[in-house]
């Protein structure tokens, strides 16, 4: 199984797709929507792709100009396939796969002084992994100056997540609905250089 890359330097070629039933593959469509949306922002990016699944986001990034992209994964065949897909296409030295539990990546990211100009955000459907994520200290630490998260989920609990989103102190930008789907473009709350002091 594959996926298509929409556009850029990479059109039309395929990304591994993972058998896992609990990855859920973002229609080509609403991938293009969203980077169509973020236009300009991609060229000369960095980005990262928490809960990366296929990878689709950060390779198509790639394709469209990114200059690099982190791939957060917890499952190891889903890592591999990830790498696999960045080698096939011969783009390896652009990304950078973090095999485990986001949480303990973004604080690494976060102490070690990483900032993304776009952070994807797709975590699995469940409301508890978006308390988790949005929660977590180190999420607004990643954000470069002037960076922009994206976030992916379940429109039924649109409500309930946004509530997290701005519990959290991000502020929502834009918001597009793609079915049963919905997409909300995140401006990270503002942060001190003492707040990269990440707890363990």
């Amino acid at each position: 199984m594959s996926i298509r890359i929409v556009a850029g330097t990479l059109r039309g070629r395929r990304i591994h797709q993972p058998k896992d039933e609990r990855v859920r593959p973002v229609v080509h469509k609403t991938r293009d929507a969203i980077f169509n949306i973020l236009q300009d922002k991609v060229e000369g990016a960095r980005i990262l792709d928490c809960f990366s699944g296929s990878g689709s986001y950060g390779i198509e990034a790639i394709s469209r100009g990114a200059k690099e992209a982190y791939f957060i994964e917890i499952n190891r065949h889903t890592a591999g396939l990830i790498k696999k897909s960045l080698e096939d296409l011969e783009i390896a030295d652009q990304g950078t796969i973090l095999r485990g539990d986001f949480r303990l990546h973004l604080r690494k990211l976060a102490r070690d002084g990483q900032r993304f100009d776009i952070v994807m955000l797709d975590p699995p459907f469940l409301v508890s992994f978006y308390k988790k994520l949005l929660s977590n200290p180190a999420l607004p630490q990643i954000f470069a100056q002037w960076g922009i998260g994206v976030l992916e989920y379940p429109r039924p609990q649109e409500k309930e997540i946004h509530q997290f989103v701005r519990e959290n102190g991000f502020t929502i930008i834009e918001t597009r609905v793609y079915g049963q789907v919905g997409i909300s473009f995140l401006e990270p709350p503002a942060t001190e250089p003492n707040d990269t002091q990440i707890p363990e």
